[in-house]
């Protein structure tokens, strides 16, 4: 049986502005990806390098965020930026029909941007 996708793929790096612990300093200190399921694959680039796997993008963070002293820049186009946040709540309250799930609104969503950037 197939995995149910619920996003793109989606490339990202760790950005660090204070390292709290001294181990993995600051600037890129990982890259990673958000599979389309949901779950993030993290390779530190540290000298003692690892791989962590995550059940998704917040564990991520509510794990290495420290308080946001490291953020995620995301690396693939499809990644929202800050004001597109803004600009999907307003199209929901628009857009969004009865019963239509956040899954279906998002992926409506996507599509309308991608029809504006063309």
């Amino acid at each position: 049986m197939a995995m149910k996708m619920t996003q793109n793929q989606r490339r990202f790096e760790l950005i660090r502005r204070e390292d709290e612990t001294g181990v993995s300093g600051t600037g890129r200190v990982a890259e990673g990806c958000s599979f389309s399921d949901g779950k993030c694959a993290v390779r530190w680039l540290s000298e003692c390098a690892s791989w962590v796997l995550y059940d998704n993008v917040q564990s991520v963070m509510q794990v290495h965020g420290h308080g946001g002293k490291t953020m995620i820049r995301w690396l693939d186009s499809d990644a929202f930026e800050p004001s597109e946040i803004e600009q999907f709540a307003a199209w929901i309250k628009d857009e969004c029909r009865d019963g239509e799930s956040a899954e279906e609104a998002l992926t409506m969503f996507r599509a309308s941007r991608a029809r504006a950037k063309a």
